[in-house]
C-alpha cells in the first residue's frame, strides 16, 4: 500500500528519508491497533510521498475502522483528510468540530494584503488592536520581495479598518482582496496570531 515491496530486503538505514518515513508509519499499524497516534507524519517529505501517506491513513480509517489522532501544523493536510479537528493552545482545547463547521464559524471572508517592503512583526503588532480584527498571520514571498498579511476580520468595516491602518502606518499597499476562510485563519481567530508570530513572540 505504501510502495515498499521492492525494498523488503533493504536495511532501514539505506533507505531515503521518504521511504524511512513510510516504514515508520507502517510500523504503527503492523499490530492491527484500534487507535493510532501520529505526530506530524508527513513533515519534510516530498509532495508525492506525503500524498501516499495521507491516502494510506484515510484508507486505514475508513476500511479498517481505526481511530487515527494526528498532531500537525499542516492545516491543508488537516482540511484534506480529517473529519474532526481540535485546536489546542497552551494545553487547552479551544475548539473541536468538523473542518467545514470551524471555517463557517468565522463568517466573514479573510482579508489578504500584499505590501512592500515586507513589514516586520513590530510594525504589524498594532494591527491586532484595530476594531473587528481578530488576529493575523504574515509571510514573505522571497521571490517577489513582497510581504503578505492575512487578517481575520469580523466584516467589511473591520477589513477597511485594517487597510486604513496599513496605509496610515506608511506601508506601501500593493494589493488587497478577500478570500474564503481557511483552518489556519480559524486558528488565528482563536489564538490571535499565526504560527510564525507565535514562534517569534517573547516569553511572558
Amino acid at each position: 500500500m505504501l510502495g515498499l515491496t521492492d525494498y523488503l530486503d533493504k536495511k532501514f538505514y539505506t533507505l531515503s528519508t521518504g521511504y524511512r518515513q513510510r516504514v515508520t508509519v507502517v510500523r504503527a499499524f503492523i499490530n492491527d491497533p484500534k487507535v493510532v497516534f501520529l505526530d506530524e507524519p508527513t513533515i519534510g517529505l516530498d509532495v508525492m510521498t506525503a500524498l501516499k501517506i495521507r491516502e494510506f491513513l484515510v484508507k486505514q480509517a475508513k476500511e479498517s475502522g481505526r481511530t487515527i489522532l494526528l498532531a500537525t501544523h499542516n492545516m491543508a493536510e488537516v482540511d484534506a483528510i480529517c473529519n474532526r479537528v481540535g485546536i489546542i493552545d497552551r494545553g487547552k482545547i479551544l475548539a473541536c468540530d468538523t473542518p467545514m463547521a470551524l471555517k463557517r464559524s468565522l463568517g466573514a471572508p479573510a482579508l489578504v494584503m500584499e505590501m512592500t517592503p515586507p513589514p516586520d512583526s513590530a510594525s504589524l503588532e498594532p494591527l491586532g488592536k484595530v476594531d473587528g480584527v481578530r488576529g493575523f498571520t504574515s509571510s514573505i514571498d522571497e521571490e517577489r520581495g513582497v510581504g503578505r498579511v492575512q487578517v481575520v476580520v469580523d466584516g467589511d468595516e473591520s477589513a477597511q479598518g485594517a487597510i486604513d491602518f496599513a496605509r496610515k502606518s506608511g506601508m506601501s499597499l500593493i494589493s488587497n482582496w478577500r478570500q474564503q476562510t481557511t483552518l489556519e485563519e480559524v486558528f488565528v481567530a482563536l489564538v490571535g496570531r499565526g504560527f510564525r508570530e507565535r514562534e517569534h513572540e517573547s516569553p511572558s
